[in-house]
């Protein structure tokens, strides 16, 4: 007999990803779901590391979602495990440290409000559905469930998984690029990286908001630190080759946008897959890249660059 089309359907379960993962992140997922239980509180696993758990990625990180109150639940893991923690009120946040240096993020369920393009969000406790639909793209607004009564359930309101699988970075609205233009830049990386494509509706948007030159409503440190994540990325030369062609790099506060051609014959000596003998640190090629990107600027230009990216390059450097 057939089922009827009224049947909900039968929820996904990722049980056996999780216990595969890294031990350390199984550990952390463990002590997480007792607590959380003990709290009286929900939790699921948030982002990009159900993204990448989807796309059968190595995962090194998690994010954590609470429904309630996420700094009350690290501080207890903090006492518990005896960690180190740092709490973000405004943002209602929380981050853990090992002493080895591995950390876990902490934030609580929220909706945002921006205020103005390129502002930081005012948030507000909401529930799981509206921290969700808050996200950057559809890829990125899957949870998985690790609370005890419902381990491994996928929850994917926006059709993630399937974006997954058709290789498409969608955007939920209009406007996404113009509340928070580090969208643009993310919205690159990502597709370079899993060599996905932007759907049609998301380029629109990406372009028209190049054009209200929505780069100058955010803090220069802000869109230096999601550029330096682009200059991480192994493809640096597709990832600026995509950046040069949607956005002319009006983010740089130059004025000729550096020599892409400095940079590709960069990557070539010290691509990752092919490693000098000279040893870097893969953490700090982003510098290499950046010099390049700098060579032969005009010195009032190189300055001007610094001091509005200062701020970062002091705290990274």
């Amino acid at each position: 007999m057939k089922s009827s089309i009224l049947e909900p359907k039968k929820p996904k379960l990722f049980v056996n990803e999780l216990l595969s993962l890294d031990e350390r992140l199984v550990n952390v997922i463990h002590h997480v779901t007792i607590a959380a239980e003990n709290l009286s509180l929900r939790v699921f696993l948030i982002g990009g590391v159900v993204r990448d758990i989807l796309l059968k990625y190595p995962v090194s990180d998690l994010d954590i979602l609470v429904e309630g109150d996420a700094i009350k639940l690290a501080r207890h893991l903090s006492e518990c495990l005896n960690l180190s923690i740092r709490t973000y009120k405004p943002f209602h946040t929380a981050t853990l440290f090992w002493s080895d240096g591995y950390r876990v993020d902490f934030a609580a369920t929220r909706s945002e409000e921006y205020i103005h393009p390129g502002a930081l969000p005012k948030v507000c406790p909401s529930g799981l559905s509206e921290d969700i639909v808050r996200r950057d793209f559809t890829i990125n607004a899957m949870a998985i469930s690790i609370n005890r009564k419902d381990f491994g359930r996928l929850i994917d309101l926006c059709g993630g998984e399937a974006d997954l699988r058709k290789k498409k970075i969608k955007v939920f609205h209009p406007n996404s690029f113009i509340d928070d233009p580090t969208r643009i830049l993310r919205a690159v990386r990502f597709e370079q990286r899993f060599r996905f494509a932007m759907d049609s509706d998301t380029v629109r948007y990406l372009r028209e908001a190049v054009k209200k030159n929505v780069f100058s409503s955010v803090k220069p440190p802000r869109i230096f630190a999601e550029f330096t994540k682009s200059l991480q990325e192994i493809n640096v030369s597709t990832q600026l080759a995509r950046l040069t062609e949607l956005t002319k790099l009006k983010f740089i506060p130059i004025k000729s946008r550096g020599k892409l051609m400095a940079v590709n014959r960069v990557a070539c000596c010290l691509n990752r897959k092919n490693p000098s003998r000279i040893n870097f640190d893969s953490n700090d090629l982003w510098k290499i890249y950046l010099l390049a990107l700098l060579y032969r600027e005009k010195n009032e230009d190189i300055l001007l660059f610094i001091k509005k990216g200062s701020e970062y390059i002091i705290y990274e450097i």
